[in-house]
């Protein structure tokens, strides 16, 4: 749980870049802006490399070819006195190359055929967090808050050169995605310094869509929660 300091400045920003073997390159941009009520903050990233092996006789790399990038966007206003609005978008998306080999053969008394196999891997994940905050007297406190995720990966090789399958056709492809999303409201009441009181209720929706999944299995909860 990584929570970033919120920034009172008026106009902030700033670029790093770092760049290394195997063309090894990592950039980066921030700007974050803000003014009596409002503020706003952005990030991005970009991060690349083709990878190295620790084995030159091996066909594939120990750290395989990549590339992803990250986006990051957070905003807030002080709608009222006692009314706020925060939202936070994140992407993410990643590209990893490399080569594989397998074995084929169409009987068993025959000569085994190694394939060279090009491996392609992605993943992608967004997500969305918006939170309204209400104080509609002194010692009490109302959040409602939405949140919702959705993370996709994938996996596919594919024959390269002279190879039966033909070059370019799939020889196995597997793709996984999964969509989170909770909404909740709770309730807080300071009685005094030493006495403070917290409840509220949510619910939560997690959707799999996977070849190892028959239809698209749905986990559904709600639940209740008090503390003092």
């Amino acid at each position: 749980n990584i929570i970033t300091r919120k920034r009172d400045e008026p106009l902030r920003g700033g670029v790093k870049s770092r760049f290394g073997r195997f063309r090894t390159l990592d950039l980066e941009a921030d700007l974050s802006t803000s003014g009596k009520r409002w503020r706003n903050e952005f990030f991005v990233n970009h991060n690349r490399s083709t990878g190295y092996s620790l084995n030159p006789n091996s066909i594939s790399q120990t750290v395989p070819e990549y590339g992803n990038t990250t986006l990051n966007i957070r905003s807030g206003v002080e709608i009222t006195d006692w009314m706020d609005l925060d939202g936070t978008f994140r992407f993410y998306d990643e590209q990893q190359q490399n080569l594989a080999l397998s074995a084929l053969s169409s009987r068993p008394d025959e000569t085994t055929e190694r394939l060279v196999l090009q491996s392609e891997e992605t993943r992608r994940e967004w997500m969305g967090h918006l939170t309204l905050s209400l104080r509609p007297a002194s010692r009490l406190d109302l959040d409602l808050e939405f949140l919702s995720n959705v993370y996709h990966s994938g996996h596919e090789l594919t024959p390269t050169g002279r190879s039966v399958p033909a070059a370019g056709s799939v020889y196995e492809s597997t793709n996984f995605r999964q969509q989170y999303h909770r909404p909740e409201l709770k309730a807080g009441f300071r009685w005094n310094l030493q006495h403070h009181t917290l409840g509220g209720t949510g619910r939560v929706v997690d959707k799999l869509t996977a070849e190892r999944y028959q239809g698209q299995p749905t986990f559904t909860t709600r639940y209740l929660f008090l503390q003092h």
